[in-house]
């Protein structure tokens, strides 16, 4: 720990290691993985694909905090990961959740974006919004009283690969996916951002999601049914140029250890 000032609470203290991205999807991942390493690249043209333990933490808050994000990670974490108390059913165009907790879930996805947007971490550089709508999160995460559907609007999908190709990416590959943020093209009255968390895409709209964009499938509402449409990966561009980069650099042995 060292000294500083919480960016929730705004008082100095013992700050914690506090994860961007809640550490629970990192440490599944390791554990999935015989090395218990993450397997990490960019889109530089020269450099390796090569394992990692990083985590994307920083000293951010303070352990009271800390405690209160971590009470909406749990929540957050159970109903995509579909847990034991979490009612759901599968179906061909996507997973639906009964009786969720708009308030709940909404504040977890909420923390994730505000702390990837006050982070100064070079990974999250593509996270930014207007001061006030930060302020309006923090005081949202702070008093844990879930902001409208509208700000910091989140449209989420179930990524599936139905490419039928051979070696096609299994759900539970899907899960092992974690990156940086992905800042999609502005337009007048904001941008939007993707994420990656166990499997599933959310689109967060900054600062607010556009009218348009309110009825789609996958619209995080305030209601106790949840629809999440399932969505295959390679019709994302952003994450197909990714897989395509992926590929490519293993292709040519860029690639600093054996598989």
């Amino acid at each position: 720990m060292i000294q500083g000032c919480c960016s929730l609470c705004l008082v100095d203290s013992q700050l914690c290691e506090s994860h961007i991205i809640p550490n629970a999807l990192f440490r599944r991942i390791k554990k999935r993985q015989k090395t218990g390493n993450l397997i990490t690249f960019n889109d530089h043209p020269s450099s390796k694909i090569v394992r990692s333990q990083e985590s994307w933490w920083e000293y951010l808050l303070c352990q009271k905090c800390e405690g209160k994000i971590r009470d909406y990670e749990t929540y957050g974490l159970k109903l995509i990961r579909g847990g034991a108390s979490i009612q759901f059913s599968k179906h061909d165009e996507g997973i639906t959740f009964r009786n969720h907790s708009y308030k709940l879930f909404k504040l977890f996805l909420t923390s994730i974006v505000w702390r990837a947007a006050v982070s100064k971490q070079e990974t999250f550089h593509n996270v930014h919004a207007p001061v006030e709508a930060i302020e309006a999160a923090r005081q949202s995460l702070l008093n844990g009283e879930a902001q409208s559907p509208a700000k910091f609007g989140v449209r989420l999908a179930r990524l599936v690969d139905n490419s039928g190709a051979e070696g096609a990416f299994s759900p539970e590959t899907l899960k092992n996916l974690i990156v940086s943020p992905i800042a999609r093209e502005p337009s007048s009255i904001g941008y939007s951002v993707l994420f990656l968390l166990e499997g599933f895409l959310l689109e967060y709209f900054i600062p607010f999601m556009p009218n348009r964009l309110r009825d789609e499938h996958g619209t995080h509402r305030d209601s106790p049914t949840l629809f999440v449409p399932y969505k295959c990966i390679f019709t994302v561009s952003e994450l197909a140029n990714l897989l395509v980069t992926a590929y490519g650099k293993r292709q040519r042995g860029l690639i600093a250890f054996d598989d």
